[in-house]
């Protein structure tokens, strides 16, 4: 896949929910900060912040 390509979710349906699993070392917070990258071509390039996500175990 080319970096400047979108990237498509399947869905169930136009209000239905994506789920993005996202694993990463504990940080010791309580909540956490998601950067998704852009299109590759700016390396400072942020396509999407999703923030106050919270830290469960499972």
């Amino acid at each position: 896949m080319a970096d400047d390509q979108p990237v498509r979710v399947p869905r169930a349906g136009p209000d239905a929910p994506v789920l993005v699993p996202v694993v990463w070392p504990d940080t010791g917070q309580d909540t956490v900060t998601l950067d998704l990258p852009g299109n590759g071509k700016d390396e400072k390039a942020i396509a999407l912040r999703l923030t106050d996500i919270p830290v469960v175990e499972e």
